[in-house]
């Protein structure tokens, strides 16, 4: 995260400066600060004068004067750095509470004092809170996609932990995350909305709940996906081209919605799929029930002929499971590239390998500039996705290679 010193950050230590010896607290928070820049944990800045301050501490680490230094000569830059992240953290004051300041819609930021970082686990790495290590490389990988595609972030790298969620069990990771290792925590979870007006989902539910009891004494941010799950956040359109489909003709289906309704395809169960039950839902219906009328071949059988049976369970709509994995695999995790190559170094390819090299080059740009070839309505979605997980884990990688002793 990037972390802010305050101006009040001078004044308070000044009057301390004659008690202050090394196993201060505020002494042992500057250190721990100094060490979450070295590991590119988190990005520190501030006024200049503060830094100058710190920096002629009698007893910080001389690594740590190394730190401040360094941030010193870089401070042209932190206008840019503040211009990228959305939340981060003021540090104000030497003792106090957590405080979490709304400024405006969806955006905030945390004010700490100084000895809130008296521990080191609260300076550590943010920690991802995902439902298992699929959806961590997926947010993960996505998020440095982006980083790469926008030049202005420059210099800009990712640094987040996975902490696994387990699906319905993600609220309890999260309280004990919370409570035991203090680092701050960002929890990416789905809707589960089944239309825009339905309930979010019970494991929501229980995080924000989470979120609530502690967002005045932790740093932690429950995110929900503004989709249904994470599998609405790629278009039909971009899962047909990251290879050969079993269920191509499937995709095709929802590649027609995404041109006639796409607002639809924020909510529909791409996963798991829709059973008779879920036919019997008014609101559903009312919501679903041109898309279905117009794609009629997604159904098993007519929407007449649905009311007619007798068991809940029985499956309408298939769901398409493995989506994300082989998006991530081919599109962001450089299975294109390995493609390429295999098929480029064979000897004499006959006319359906050296079309579907053609293809592949096709494919490939696409990646390079994916951001800007996805449809508009998943665009921004997609964007204000990256840009959280941006907030809450920009570094600048590890420095130890710049700092002197």
């Amino acid at each position: 995260m990037l972390i802010q010193l305050d101006n009040s950050l001078e004044q308070e230590l000044s009057v301390k400066k004659h008690k202050l010896n090394e196993n201060s607290s505020e002494v042992m928070a500057l250190n721990n600060l100094a060490i979450a820049y070295r590991n590119g944990w988190h990005i520190i800045i501030g006024p200049l004068h503060v830094l100058n301050f710190i920096k002629n501490i009698e007893h910080i680490d001389n690594s740590t004067k190394s730190v401040f230094d360094k941030l010193i000569k870089e401070y042209a830059f932190q206008k840019s750095y503040k211009d990228v992240v959305g939340e981060y953290i003021l540090v104000r004051g030497l003792d106090g509470n957590v405080t979490r300041i709304d400024e405006k819609e969806s955006e905030y930021h945390y004010e700490v004092p100084l000895n809130y970082f008296f521990q080191l686990s609260k300076c550590m790495k943010t920690s991802l809170l995902c439902e298992d290590e699929s959806d961590f490389n997926f947010y993960k990988k996505l998020c440095e996609k982006y980083l790469k595609e926008n030049k202005e972030m420059l210099g800009i790298e990712l640094a987040v932990k996975f902490s696994n969620g387990g699906g319905v069990n993600s609220y309890r990771v999260l309280e004990r995350g919370v409570l035991e290792e203090c680092n701050p925590v960002l929890a990416i979870a789905d809707s589960d909305k089944k239309y825009p007006e339905s309930t979010i989902g019970q494991t929501l539910k229980k995080l924000l709940e989470i979120e609530r009891r502690h967002m005045n004494t932790k740093i932690l941010n429950v995110y929900s996906l503004p989709v249904r799950a994470k599998e609405n956040l790629i278009p039909p359109s971009l899962y047909l081209q990251v290879g050969e489909h079993t269920f191509k003709d499937h995709l095709e289906k929802l590649q027609f919605i995404e041109k006639k309704n796409s607002e639809k395809l924020l909510y529909f169960n791409i996963k798991d799929g829709y059973k008779v039950k879920h036919f019997k839902d008014e609101k559903f219906m009312k919501f679903f029930r041109g898309t279905f009328i117009e794609t009629e071949k997604l159904l098993s059988c007519s929407i007449e002929d649905i009311s007619l049976k007798t068991d809940d369970d029985e499956i309408v709509v298939n769901g398409l499971k493995g989506l994300v994995d082989r998006f991530t695999d081919t599109i962001l995790d450089g299975g294109i590239e390995k493609k390429l190559q295999k098929k480029r170094s064979l000897q004499n390819p006959p006319p359906q390998v050296l079309e579907s090299i053609m293809e592949l080059e096709d494919l490939l740009k696409l990646k390079e500039d994916l951001f800007n070839n996805l449809p508009s309505y998943i665009s921004e979605i997609l964007i204000e996705l990256c840009n959280k997980i941006l907030s809450w884990g920009c570094s600048k990688g590890e420095t130890y290679g710049t700092l002197g002793a």
